[in-house]
């Protein structure tokens, strides 16, 4: 009977997000109005999970650099990081 109702979700290792992904913030407006974001810092909890991260939005001359905390569950990854732009992160493993 549990075979039957699997949870995909739980049962597949994914990539983490990590420091310079661009992703877009879920909102309650359409899908074309979305914010879109630069990850700065993973938040993992005590268990070593990933759950939250903190992000900046604005980078426009006229616009303020943002910096909000969000869970991942509100995000959609765009752009992984490529080498050029990691620092001292870690190597992506799923």
């Amino acid at each position: 009977m549990n075979t039957l109702q699997e949870r995909q979700q739980w049962n597949i290792k994914r990539c983490n997000f990590q420091v310079n992904d661009i992703v877009l913030i879920k909102t309650d407006a359409s899908r074309n109005q979305w914010p879109m974001a630069r990850i700065v810092k993973v938040l993992p909890d005590d268990l070593g999970i990933l759950r939250c991260v903190e992000l900046t939005v604005g980078r426009k001359a006229n616009m303020d650099k943002q910096t909000l905390e969000r869970p991942i569950q509100k995000l959609v990854l765009l752009s992984e990081a490529n080498d050029d732009m990691m620092i001292d992160s870690p190597t992506r493993e799923p």
